[in-house]
Order: structure tokens, then sequence, then C-alpha cells
């Protein structure tokens, strides 16, 4: 589940501000855009919540979950107003860039 979906404040702190932690059904403004559920990749499946993804290709932060690359490196996500979608990443994995950048640092 989206951690900015009502998430825990330690997994959401650092992002907050700009990020918006939707606590209620009203705070959320786009909900054809706010994802809430997503496959998550079983090797960092940790706790109920998905995030710690910095979305900053330029400047790669730490990565604390990545989606899962299933079918062809497909990810199926659920969003608020009641859509899903499957997303074909264009890459083999959207975390790969940053990860490598990651270890290359250390």
């Amino acid at each position: 589940m989206n951690a900015f979906m009502n998430g825990a404040d330690i997994d959401t702190a650092p992002f907050s501000p700009p990020y918006v932690v939707n606590r209620k059904l009203t705070l959320i403004r786009s909900a054809t855009q706010l994802f809430v559920f997503v496959e998550e990749d079983p090797s960092t499946i940790d706790d109920g919540n998905f995030g710690g993804i910095n979305p900053d290709p330029v400047t790669p932060g730490p990565i604390g979950n990545k989606p899962a690359k299933y079918h062809g490196f497909t990810t199926t996500f659920s969003f608020a107003d009641g859509h899903s979608e499957a997303v074909k990443w264009a890459q083999a994995h959207p975390c790969e860039a940053g990860l490598a950048a990651l270890e290359s640092k250390s």
C-alpha cells in the first residue's frame, strides 16, 4: 500500500513536504493519479507500506521498496478512484539506474 495513504510517519517524514500524507478521503485531490496499491518486488517486502523511492533520477536517494516486474517487466497499480493499470517499464527495472548510482558512491 502506498505509504502516503495514511502511512506511518517514519515512512513518510523524510519526504513531507512537498508530498502530502492522505489521512482523510477529503485530502485526495487527484484520485485518478494517486495509486493506493502496487505489486511490490519480493526482495523489498518488509512491511505493509510501499514508499521510499526518490522520484528524482538525477540525484538518486535511498530506495526502500521496488515495484515488482512480472509478466515482461510489468507492474500493476490500483488507484484511489478504483481503476487499475498495468505499467510496462521501458528498462529492465525502474530502479536499476538509481541502485547502480548508489552502489558506485559507496
